[in-house]
């Protein structure tokens, strides 16, 4: 049984927990929730949610479910149109057609997020590229 505080002190497999509370952040948990499913304190997330590189794991890990998550979609969204063209001539299938509308609509936003958080992310290079060279 984990001491609580000491995930990530003298212990083998400190690497691992910090790793499975990383997951467990950028999948949705709560600080609480994270820290029971590592074995650790909720303080002990909290104290690893003060370093800088931590929280970068974090939205590293939440970026990759997110990368996931939208080829999930995108495989659906082929599903869903498919679903579209079969059903415009039925009014008895509304409910399908306002589900695969549904799946469009959120592959679109999420589409649109992706796509503004690369812009961001290059703007903010180019912004630290300029800083780096102005004396």
């Amino acid at each position: 049984m984990t001491t609580p505080g000491n995930c990530t002190k003298l212990r083998p497999s400190a690497t691992s927990r910090r790793e499975k509370v990383a997951l467990e952040l950028a999948s949705g948990s709560t600080i609480r929730q994270a820290a029971a499913a590592a074995g650790c304190s909720p303080r002990t997330v909290s104290t690893l949610l003060a370093d800088a590189a931590f929280v970068a794991a974090v939205a590293g890990y939440r970026s990759q479910l997110l990368d996931e998550t939208l080829g999930q979609l995108t495989g659906l969204a082929r599903q869903a149109v498919a679903t579209l063209g079969r059903c415009l001539e039925s009014e008895s299938d509304g409910a399908k057609v306002r589900a695969a509308l549904g799946i469009l609509d959120r592959l679109l936003r999420i589409r649109e997020q992706v796509e503004f958080g690369g812009r961001l992310a290059e703007l903010e290079e180019r912004v630290e590229d300029q800083q780096q060279s102005t004396p």
